[in-house]
């Protein structure tokens, strides 16, 4: 069985194959990386150790730290609990306080305030193609849950230790992250943060309204974003 950090490279090395595909199919280096939550953390593994497949990066619902999205989590669950006089998340917030960050009790304290209106939207698609109980056992529904328990297994331990910033802040391509505003998965203010520490040839940090999968729940505004700060890179 493998460990998380011989997954975390076969994941890696998987989009550097695809990249390598996408170059060889399409005939261009003009080969753009866009991730979203995992797929931002991941990328940006990616275009640090092999910068010369891209030629800009794109990060959304972009993680940084799981500590810090652990402490902007809670900070924000506590501030609507107390607002909304919710005693039963606050004593879940304070029983977990000293557990690990990473025990799934601390996790969920905060989870009723985490999903804003647009995430607890998208999140229903998944409710849609689930369906209703008994979960299926055969076919693409059971596929889909068991792949992502398979990778969740795998990996759940490379995210516990996440830090982004310890991957360095150095950027050999233009780097941008499109982050909704009412994101507490990966926290805006955290990502935003980051994204100012970061040095790369050009960078922007652009928010647009939603939560963590903005860029599916506000596609307009996604693609506008994409076409204002990163196409103009084709002419390059």
């Amino acid at each position: 069985m493998s460990t998380p950090e011989e997954a975390l490279e076969r994941v890696s090395q998987d989009v550097r194959e695809v990249a390598e595909y996408a170059h060889r199919r399409l005939h261009t280096k003009k080969i753009i990386l866009v991730g979203q939550s995992w797929g931002a953390e991941l990328g940006l593994r990616v275009v640090k150790r092999w910068p010369e497949l891209f030629h800009a990066f794109v990060g959304t619902g972009q993680p940084v730290s799981w500590h810090l999205k652990m402490e902007s989590q809670e900070r924000w669950a506590r501030e609507q609990a107390t607002a909304a006089g919710d005693q039963a998340t606050l004593k879940a917030l304070d029983d977990t306080a000293s557990l690990p960050e990473s025990d799934r009790r601390r996790i969920m304290a905060s989870g009723k305030y985490r999903f804003s209106p647009s995430d607890l939207e998208y999140v229903r698609n998944f409710d849609a193609f689930v369906g209703a109980p008994p979960i299926p056992t055969q076919g693409e529904v059971a596929d889909w849950i068991a792949g992502g328990q398979f990778t969740f297994m795998k990996l759940a331990p490379v995210e516990y230790s996440l830090d982004a910033r310890q991957l360095g802040l150095d950027f050999r391509i233009p780097f941008f992250v499109i982050q909704g505003r009412d994101d507490h998965i990966a926290p805006f203010a955290v990502a935003e943060a980051y994204v100012s520490e970061v040095r790369a040839p050009r960078k922007a940090f652009i928010p647009i309204e939603g939560g963590h999968w903005a860029c599916f729940t506000n596609a307009g505004a996604f693609v506008a974003a994409l076409r204002q700060y990163v196409r103009p890179l084709a002419k390059d």
